[in-house]
Protein backbone atom coordinates (compact mmCIF):
# COMPACT_ATOMS: atom_id res chain seq x y z
CA UNK A 1 0.00 0.00 0.00
CA UNK A 2 2.10 2.95 1.38
CA UNK A 3 3.05 5.28 -1.79
CA UNK A 4 -0.20 3.94 -3.89
CA UNK A 5 -2.67 5.44 -1.47
CA UNK A 6 -3.29 9.39 -2.42
CA UNK A 7 -1.13 11.47 -0.43
CA UNK A 8 1.68 9.19 0.15
CA UNK A 9 5.08 8.81 -1.04
CA UNK A 10 5.86 12.43 -1.70
CA UNK A 11 9.34 13.64 -2.85
CA UNK A 12 11.15 14.92 0.45
CA UNK A 13 10.62 11.56 2.85
CA UNK A 14 13.53 12.33 3.98
CA UNK A 15 12.97 15.34 4.88
CA UNK A 16 11.61 16.26 8.66
CA UNK A 17 9.75 19.89 9.40
CA UNK A 18 8.89 22.30 12.90
CA UNK A 19 6.16 24.47 13.28
CA UNK A 20 7.28 27.83 15.08
CA UNK A 21 4.02 30.04 16.01
CA UNK A 22 2.52 32.71 17.76
CA UNK A 23 -0.52 33.48 19.32
CA UNK A 24 -2.39 36.46 20.59
CA UNK A 25 -4.56 33.41 21.96
CA UNK A 26 -3.54 32.75 26.18
CA UNK A 27 -2.67 28.80 25.78
CA UNK A 28 -6.09 28.38 27.96
CA UNK A 29 -7.87 29.42 24.82
CA UNK A 30 -7.29 25.43 23.75
CA UNK A 31 -8.06 22.29 24.75
CA UNK A 32 -11.34 23.98 26.14
CA UNK A 33 -14.53 23.51 24.85
CA UNK A 34 -16.05 26.48 25.79
CA UNK A 35 -13.39 28.50 24.28
CA UNK A 36 -12.71 29.89 20.77
CA UNK A 37 -10.96 26.79 19.51
CA UNK A 38 -13.88 24.57 20.65
CA UNK A 39 -11.84 22.37 22.87
CA UNK A 40 -9.07 21.54 19.57
CA UNK A 41 -5.54 21.33 20.35
CA UNK A 42 -3.01 23.71 19.17
CA UNK A 43 -2.00 20.59 16.60
CA UNK A 44 -5.88 19.86 15.95
CA UNK A 45 -5.62 23.75 14.92
CA UNK A 46 -2.53 23.08 12.98
CA UNK A 47 -3.97 20.11 11.24
CA UNK A 48 -4.26 21.51 8.01
CA UNK A 49 -0.56 23.04 7.90
CA UNK A 50 0.65 19.23 9.13
CA UNK A 51 -1.40 17.26 6.08
CA UNK A 52 0.98 19.25 3.55
CA UNK A 53 3.70 18.09 5.35
CA UNK A 54 2.46 14.76 5.57
CA UNK A 55 1.63 15.33 1.57
CA UNK A 56 5.06 16.02 0.64
CA UNK A 57 6.25 13.16 2.63
CA UNK A 58 8.23 14.82 5.60
CA UNK A 59 8.15 13.78 8.86
CA UNK A 60 7.36 16.31 11.68
CA UNK A 61 9.13 17.63 14.96
CA UNK A 62 7.34 18.84 17.66
CA UNK A 63 6.14 22.23 17.02
CA UNK A 64 7.12 25.68 19.13
CA UNK A 65 4.87 28.06 20.35
CA UNK A 66 4.54 31.28 21.69
CA UNK A 67 1.18 32.43 23.25
CA UNK A 68 -0.33 35.43 24.28
CA UNK A 69 2.73 37.19 22.77
CA UNK A 70 0.56 40.39 22.16
CA UNK A 71 -1.56 41.20 25.37
CA UNK A 72 1.02 39.83 27.77
CA UNK A 73 4.66 39.24 25.77
CA UNK A 74 7.17 37.27 27.70
CA UNK A 75 9.85 37.63 25.39
CA UNK A 76 13.05 36.57 27.62
CA UNK A 77 10.65 33.79 28.52
CA UNK A 78 9.49 32.70 24.71
CA UNK A 79 13.75 33.10 23.62
CA UNK A 80 14.99 30.88 26.75
CA UNK A 81 11.93 27.97 25.96
CA UNK A 82 12.84 28.05 22.38
CA UNK A 83 16.41 27.40 23.19
CA UNK A 84 15.25 24.17 25.19
CA UNK A 85 13.00 23.04 22.66
CA UNK A 86 15.32 23.53 19.83
CA UNK A 87 18.28 21.74 21.67
CA UNK A 88 15.77 18.94 22.63
CA UNK A 89 14.25 18.48 19.03
CA UNK A 90 17.65 18.82 17.48
CA UNK A 91 19.73 16.78 19.65
CA UNK A 92 22.16 19.53 20.40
Amino acid sequence: KGANQYGRGGLLTEKKYMFSTTWNAPEQAFNDPTQFFEGNSLEDTLSHLHRVQKFLGMKPLKSFTCYDVIKNPKVEKFVFELDIHLKEVLDL
